[in-house]
């Protein structure tokens, strides 16, 4: 017997070690991160049941505490408190090795010890670190970690449930019952209703010990189902919202808020159903317990088992809700672009077709511009031809005009028009004018600086080579042959 104990201390001292990160072996976080520093900042309360009547005591002194742990007594439970969930246990690894090595605590309860110092764990959701040993003498050493949902009651807080566990180290004999809980923080639910159980249920629980176990599980277990019911409800708020969005009218800002709020809903459900399960298997671990029909109601633990079924049934529906709603937005918001995309489409294709009218428009109006070119080229050789006789026939009109039509005459007897022998006075009149208009004509283009510097200039009796014409005649004619008739 003194060699199973020694061996059972030595197996504490070493996960000691190995929890504070001194071991060879050391995977863990460091001890501090998990328990207080000083013995003196200990914050441990033993109860005691004898007959009924409950004695509680707190410790924040070490010596006092390490004086307590030696007394026996038939029924104790030592609850070892955090200020907060994701606080360190306010106990010293002194003092915890105290308490595991007076009562030969089996090195499996370290692993429920590790998961403290913070809030629940994501990696370790469905883990319960269940353990259980027995010997056919009846004794039993039972521990475990239960996770579970409690209102913080925090005002401004956008979530008003917070995770939070409870370890539980249970050994059991003939003789006498020890309990040590690790309790996330002062005053919890559990001990709440321990203490109000009264002198008679204090009485039925030292007969009973196994009863605590049960009380445990009503006073959190039933909170799963409120739990589940408010991540329900900040679902369907999303979903209906989700539900009447016309693709027409989706939007990716909201879309994706839509998808982000659905999808935080879906870590919460999916954490919650891994601590249910490790709940379960806490509930099955004592169902699978031989004989366990004597230590607890088979009956209420049957009951509880279902109703953690049931948690984690309807998480895993609401679960594949949540999935349909996401893909529901996602499609949305598809459709969507979809719908834009064929709108883009729709009006480009609008364009090209205006395009086209437009280019065909185009083309008429530079046929008829050519045209209009042509005949304005074809008037102005006219309008120029005409200048031209003109010169010749204008001074004639004048000198006629200024001798009266005297040079002319008729002959009635011969009836024809005769001309007068002073005719050529007429000549030697017309000739000289028609010189003098072409000569200032000639004087007059020559002398004009604008028809000096401009491009298409060129005489009266000469058409107009494509390089004199103006660049918007030019453009006409690249493609037809003026003829001048």
């Amino acid at each position: 017997m003194t060699e199973n104990v020694s061996i059972a201390k030595a197996q504490t001292l070493a996960a000691l070690e190995r929890l504070a990160g001194k071991g060879p072996e050391s995977r863990g976080r460091p001890a501090l991160e998990i328990l207080t520093d000083e013995d003196d900042d200990i914050n441990i309360s033993i109860i005691d049941i004898e007959n009924g009547a409950v004695n509680v005591k707190s410790y924040r002194d070490a010596s006092a505490l390490e004086k307590a742990i030696q007394e026996e007594k038939c029924f104790r439970i030592i609850s070892i408190y955090s200020e907060s969930t994701i606080d360190p246990l306010e106990v010293s690894p002194h003092v915890l090795e105290k308490i595991l090595s007076r009562y030969e605590v089996h090195s499996d309860f370290m692993h429920v010890v590790a998961s403290f110092g913070d809030e629940p764990h994501l990696a370790e959701s469905s883990c319960s670190n269940m353990a259980m040993k027995s010997t056919d003498t009846g004794d039993i050493e039972i521990s475990y970690q239960i996770r579970y949902v409690e209102e913080n009651f925090r005002k401004g807080m956008s979530n008003p449930w917070s995770f939070r566990h409870t370890g539980v180290y249970h050994k059991h004999s003939t003789s006498s019952d020890l309990f040590i809980l690790l309790q996330p923080q002062q005053n919890a639910t559990g001990e709440r209703k321990l203490l109000g159980l009264g002198k008679n249920g204090s009485l039925k629980l030292q007969q009973c010990p196994f009863m605590l176990h049960e009380l445990l599980f009503s006073a959190y277990f039933e909170n799963w189902r409120w739990y589940h019911r408010y991540l329900a409800d900040r679902f369907s708020s999303v979903n209906d919202l989700a539900m009447v969005v016309r693709p027409a009218n989706a939007e990716a800002a909201s879309s994706f808020e839509r998808v982000q709020s659905l999808r935080n809903v879906n870590d919460f459900i999916l954490f919650s159903s891994g601590c249910c399960r490790g709940d379960l298997e806490v509930l099955e671990g004592f169902a699978s317990l031989r004989n366990h029909e004597s230590y607890m109601d088979p009956d209420n633990l049957k009951s509880e088992i279902t109703r953690m079924r049931g948690y984690i049934e309807s998480a895993d529906a609401l679960q594949e809700r949540i999935r349909n709603a996401i893909d529901l937005v996602g499609y949305t918001l598809m459709l969507h672009n979809q719908m834009e995309t064929a709108k883009v489409d729709k009006e480009l294709r609008d364009m090209t077709g205006e395009l086209k009218q437009l280019t065909e428009q185009t083309v008429g109006l530079n046929t008829e511009m050519k045209k209009m070119t042509q005949d304005t080229i074809d008037d102005s050789v006219t309008v120029k031809i005409i200048t031209f006789v003109s010169a010749f026939y204008i001074p004639g009109s004048f000198a006629g005009t200024l001798f009266g039509m005297n040079f002319f005459g008729f002959d009635a007897i011969h009836r024809r028009i005769v001309i007068a022998n002073d005719f050529w006075i007429f000549i030697a009149t017309w000739i000289p004018l028609t010189l003098i208009t072409i000569g200032l004509y000639l004087f007059v283009v020559w002398m004009n600086p604008r028809t000096k510097g401009k491009r298409g200039a060129h005489w009266l009796w000469q058409r107009p080579s494509r390089s004199q014409l103006p660049l918007s005649e030019e453009k006409g004619l690249n493609d037809s042959t003026l003829s001048v008739p």
